[in-house]
């Protein structure tokens, strides 16, 4: 979309005039992310980006987890087969270098949500 790793603050709301600043050192906005509406989450430390949280708006199902997850495969190369964890319905994860991407499916207060994280390490 634009965005780099450690990308201040103010560089990462000039690319997404629309974003608001939900919290301290969190950017907002609504957007279209691998084919599904979604809220992205742009989340800084020190004024740097360092995670980006994509939550799917709408259906969380098995299929729709599923087309998401083709789609992350043709943009980033295969992950290891999703699988169901104490806290996930289905999740799977990859690391590329210093960045995690993680797709996970879950409930919280008997809602389902749908996420793909992407995030910076040391």
């Amino acid at each position: 979309m634009g965005a780099t790793w450690l990308m201040p603050m103010n560089e990462v709301r000039s690319l997404f005039p629309d974003a608001i600043e939900f919290a301290p050192g969190n950017l907002k906005m609504e957007a279209t992310a691998f084919g599904r509406p979604a809220f992205i989450d742009f989340m800084f430390t020190d004024n740097l980006l360092l995670t980006i949280i994509v939550s799917f708006k709408g259906q969380k199902t098995d299929i729709t987890y599923g087309q998401t997850h083709l789609l992350l495969e043709q943009e980033y190369g295969a992950f290891p087969e999703p699988v169901s964890t104490a806290e996930h319905t289905l999740a799977s994860s990859k690391r590329i270098g210093r960045i995690v991407i993680e797709h996970l499916r879950y409930q919280h207060l008997g809602m389902p949500i749908e996420q793909v994280m992407l995030y910076r390490t040391k």
